[in-house]
This record gives C-alpha cells, sequence and structure tokens, in this order.
C-alpha cells in the first residue's frame, strides 16, 4: 500500500493518541552521552567511544538474525542494543536485546508490498529515551518506543539510510533515491525539506510521471553503485549545521561527496565534489575540527577533502576498496573498513596521508570501531580463516588479542559493522545475519 504525506500525518497523530508518546519537542538531550546511538557512534561518523576499551573480551552470546544485514548494530546508554536484517525466519526485521543477558526485548516485522533485497537498510538511531528512528523499505522513516510500539511513521522518496541527530533535537534522513528531509523526532512532523539530490520533476513536460518505487536501485547500495543515489548515512557537524553525504547526481560518470547545511528550517546545498570514481561504499567522517572530511571510493583511494571549499587535500592509494567506513582518531588517525583488506592507519598531515602503521599479516574483514585508551577493534581473518574479534593497539597497530567468534556462527560472513557499549561491550554483526556480543569474561 503507497503510503502518502497526508496518511503519513494521520498515522502520527493516531501513534501519538494510542500511546502518549509524542510531547513536546525536547532539544536538551538528543543523543546518549554513552552508548553507540547511530550506525558509526556519533553524527560526525567517526566510529569512536568515549568509554574506556576493554582489552580482554570474549563472546557472552551470538544470535542468528534469521536474515541479512546491512548495516551494523546501535547500543543505548542503558545498553538496549538495536539492529535491522531483512524479513528473517524468525518474523522479524526490527529487533532488540539486552547487552547484559542477550534476552530479545523487540521483534518488529514491518509488512512490505513486495519482496525487496534489503528492505531495511538503516542502523536503528536511539535517543536517550531508549526511542529508535529507522527507515524501511517501504519508503518510511518510522520511530519506536524501546518496547517496540510504534510511535509515527512518515513517507519518504526512497528508503531512508541511517539517520542523524541534528542540534535542535530533530531528526535528518537521507533517503537512496536522494531525498533529504529532518523530521521533529517527538511527533514526526517535516521540521525541513523535502531537498532532492536529483532535482525536482518538471510535471509539465512529463504529466504523467509516476512516484517511483522505494526499492528502485536497492540492490545497487551494497555495493555503491550508480542505481543506489545515496549509499552511506550523512557525517554531520552538529554546530554548523553541515552534513556530507556521497551520491551519484544525473549525469556523471563519477559519485560526488556533496555538502549541505540544514539551518533556520531549510536544507541548501553548499557544494558538489565529483570525486569518488566508481561510487563509494563507504559513509564519510569528519576531522575532529570539522575542516576535512574523509571518505573512499571503489577505486580504491582514501580521499580528504576540505569541508570549506569541497576541494580534495589529499589522496591515498589503499590497495583494496574501503568498505562500510572509518575510525578516526581525535588526532587525525584514520583507519579505514573493509570486506578483505588489509588493516591500515593513516594520519593527516593537511597536504598528505602518512602511513601510520600497517598489518599485512591480517585480513580486516569488517568496519573499525575505537574506545577510549587507544584501543581499536576489527574482525579479521582467524589463523583456522574463521571470523575472530581482533583488539589493537590504535597508536601502533600492535594486536592486543584476538577472540574467535563461537563455533556455531564459525561460518559467518564479513561484517558490516560494530558498536561499542556503556561498559565496553563490543557488539559485531554480519552481513549473512549473525550478531555477536564480546564482553569481559565474568
Amino acid at each position: 500500500m503507497k503510503v502518502t504525506r497526508r496518511a503519513g500525518a494521520a498515522a502520527v497523530v493516531g501513534a501519538c493518541l494510542l500511546l502518549a508518546a509524542c510531547g513536546g519537542a525536547d532539544t536538551e538531550s538528543e543523543t546518549p552521552s554513552l552508548g553507540w546511538p547511530g550506525a558509526h557512534g556519533n553524527s560526525r561518523n567517526t566510529a569512536a567511544s568515549a568509554v574506556t576499551g576493554t582489552r580482554a573480551l570474549s563472546p557472552a552470546w551470538w544470535r542468528p538474525l534469521g536474515g541479512t544485514v546491512s548495516s551494523g548494530p546501535s547500543i543505548s546508554e542503558d545498553g538496549q542494543l538495536f539492529v535491522t536484517t531483512t524479513r528473517s525466519a524468525v518474523g522479524c526485521n526490527i529487533m532488540s536485546f539486552l547487552t547484559g543477558s542477550g534476552r530479545k526485548r523487540m521483534c518488529n516485522n514491518v509488512p512490505f508490498t513486495k519482496p525487496v533485497p534489503d528492505p531495511v537498510l538503516a542502523t536503528p538511531l536511539v535517543d536517550g529515551d531508549d526511542n529508535v528512528y529507522v527507515g524501511v523499505g517501504d519508503g518510511t522513516l518510522r520511530s519506536y518506543n524501546k518496547m517496540g510500539q510504534e510511535r509515527w511513521v512518515m513517507p519518504l522518496l526512497g528508503t531512508p539510510q541511517s539517520a542523524q541527530f541534528t542540534a535542535d533535537g530533530n531528526v535528518l534522513v537521507v533517503t537512496h533515491l536522494g531525498e533529504v528531509d529532518v523530521f521533529d523526532r517527538q511527533t514526526g512532523k517535516v521540521a525541513a525539506g523535502p531537498y532532492r539530490l536529483q532535482g525536482e520533476p518538471d510535471h509539465l513536460a512529463q504529466a504523467n510521471m509516476s512516484w517511483p518505487s522505494a526499492d528502485k536501485g536497492l540492490d545497487d547500495c551494497f555495493t555503491g553503485k550508480s542505481g543506489c543515489t545515496v549509499a552511506g548515512a550523512p557525517a554531520l557537524e552538529t554546530a554548523s549545521g553541515r552534513f556530507y553525504l556521497t551520491a551519484w547526481l544525473p549525469n556523471a560518470s563519477a559519485a560526488s561527496l556533496v555538502a549541505l547545511r540544514y539551518e533556520n528550517g531549510q536544507i541548501e546545498k553548499l557544494w558538489t565534489a565529483p570525486v569518488l570514481s566508481g561510487g563509494s561504499t563507504t559513509s564519510p567522517a569528519l576531522s575532529a575540527d570539522g575542516m576535512t572530511v574523509y571518505v573512499g571510493d571503489n577505486s580504491g583511494e582514501l580521499l580528504a577533502v576540505d569541508t570549506e571549499s569541497g576541494k580534495t587535500r589529499w589522496t591515498h592509494r589503499l590497495g583494496f576498496t574501503p568498505f562500510g567506513g572509518m575510525s578516526v582518531s581525535g588526532d587525525g588517525t584514520v583507519i579505514p573498513g573493509s570486506l578483505d583488506g588489509k588493516l591500515v592507519a593513516l594520519r593527516d598531515r593537511e597536504d598528505r596521508a602518512e602511513k601510520a602503521w600497517e598489518r599485512n599479516d591480517l585480513v580486516q574483514t569488517g568496519v573499525p570501531v575505537q574506545a577510549a585508551g587507544s584501543t581499536g577493534y576489527t574482525v579479521v581473518k582467524g589463523t583456522d580463516g574463521a571470523p575472530a574479534l581482533l583488539t589493537f593497539n590504535i597508536e601502533d597497530g600492535t594486536p592486543i588479542a584476538q577472540s574467535p567468534y563461537p563455533d556455531e556462527v564459525r561460518g559467518a560472513g564479513p561484517a558490516v559493522g560494530a558498536a561499542v557499549g556503556p561498559h565496553g561491550e563490543v557488539a559485531v554483526a554480519s552481513r549473512s545475519g549473525e550478531l555477536v556480543l564480546f564482553a569481559k569474561p565474568r
């Protein structure tokens, strides 16, 4: 069933009346101080946590999710873990678990009018009250409370990628077809947009133009190809309202890095840089000072781009295709993810990238994350070829420990994302549908 904006507004009102969960906007605390509220840990997509990292981890529990996973988990500050999957054998595509016990708390099955390859692309975005905001393949952004009760639904053009919180407490979302919107997180009402990266349709010239299917081009999102306009989460600098995303724009031979700004209820484009050869499967990440945005492309290059001008400051050929995102330290150390490449760290020297360290003896099959105390985590192929969680020193790349996956999930595929919890636990989701939580042994 097609959902219109008017029907979406009705769904918002109905959900608010039923649940009494849509009060006035609260702009004091949009994101938890601890936990992993979004796809890449924070609005800048730096995949970094302020929690001191645990250096002795072992599998605490694991769960088969029953479907393909496209994006990593998120974790609230009180330890509720959220993850999405395709429609699974257990009937859920949005679910949550308690990190301490592995007990399932939410199991929601969003209906779809027809099968789509990746009906849920996004990591649930979680606020300080454990409400979540997640886009699904029927072309809607949905909000649920921590028990899985629906708060509101809003229709969009395309399937939403992982969302971000803005400085005023709203939810910024970009769909895979390039629609940009900002919604009030309490009511679901439109705060800004829609802004469409592909341009507005000319209904006079094309009177019979139909609304594109929400699943159009979804097959291209995991690989960053041109059928998927936007394949990753935006990186947002909340103080300025500027945000950055990758996009295939009309008639382009390469994908672009695009800068936009959300301010005073308006969304405007600042610049476009068509610098991503072959597209990109990495979400952009911002430096600590907000002056540089890092992004990888499908030709195997990592780029540093000036956020004011859109000019490329340096490029570095990695020797593998970067995937998912990257971990960025406060000192400018960048560690890109990979589905099947080496583990390497680069330091930003303003006009060039300097290789900080490189582990040619390790094959990385995931997206790195880091915690306080110079502790990093990523998934690698263990000595027997099965996946293992590697704990390493961010400063020099020295391996600290390897924690093999449990025997029951040794056949898991590459990791699409990881998250650091409020007590230093690390959760990893695999493309093939396994969720493993590593924690300090009791």
